[in-house]
């Protein structure tokens, strides 16, 4: 039965990757480019999620449980700050939609570009983010739990994940502007500004905040590892 259950999930999680990796790379809207890459994160938490190997009842991998609850941490951080800022460009300005109305974004809006950056690099794995901490826990279970064919197809999605992210970051920061975009009277200071900052200051000291911040216990990595502990003790795994 558990055999049966782990060959389900393998196909499951192959599909995922295949179909979501062709999908994102598929779009020009930026919003379902950012929705078709969330199936290829649901692959992800998959690979976490069978790497628990059970017996008699019991788990054997209780790391591979934190990898999950850690890595839902950081695509929650993550997916949050990218549909968030977009949702916050969009409502200001006449198009930005796809890929071609975000250009030049950065000489317009730097702040707002630099922070959609690191949303960005986070979702691809890139590291001094929470995304890439995420992903290593997640391949490192895989492997060790003996599933190496998928984590290896896990990371060569996570590799053409980079064309349709850094996509996105090159039309911002080295292409003008349209002419079709309105930015006039564009608020910077609206509360989701703000809030959106936060998230992505959080989203660079999960990935390297137990070196620069290893003073401030709730703001670094250690301090997100027991937080999924705690969380994954709370529903009864030990």
């Amino acid at each position: 039965m558990i055999k049966n259950t782990s060959a389900i999930i393998s196909v499951i999680i192959v599909l995922t990757l295949v179909f979501g990796t062709w999908l994102a790379v598929s779009q020009n809207i930026v919003k379902r480019m950012l929705a078709a890459s969330s199936i290829v994160h649901t692959g992800y938490l998959l690979l976490a999620f069978i790497a628990l190997s059970y017996k008699d009842g019991e788990i054997l991998n209780i790391d591979s449980a934190y990898a999950t609850m850690f890595y839902l941490i950081a695509y929650l951080l993550s997916a949050l700050g990218a549909f968030g800022l977009a949702s916050h460009v969009i409502s200001e300005t006449n198009v930005r939609v796809t890929y071609d109305d975000f250009k030049g974004l950065a000489h317009e809006r730097p702040f707002l570009a630099a922070m959609m950056t690191i949303f960005l690099f986070s979702l691809a794995g890139i590291p001094s983010t929470i995304g890439f901490i995420g992903k290593f826990y997640v391949f490192t279970e895989a492997i060790n739990a003996g599933y190496v064919s998928l984590a290896v197809l896990a990371i060569i999605a996570t590799i053409v994940s980079v064309y349709y992210y850094f996509k996105l970051i090159a039309v911002m920061y080295f292409y003008p502007a349209p002419l079709s975009c309105n930015i006039e009277g564009f608020n910077d200071k609206r509360v989701s500004t703000y809030a959106i900052a936060f998230v992505a200051i959080l989203t660079i000291l999960g990935g390297v905040g137990s070196a620069i911040v290893f003073f401030i216990p709730i703001l670094n990595i250690d301090a997100m590892i027991a937080l999924s502990q705690t969380a994954v003790q709370s529903l009864f795994i030990k």
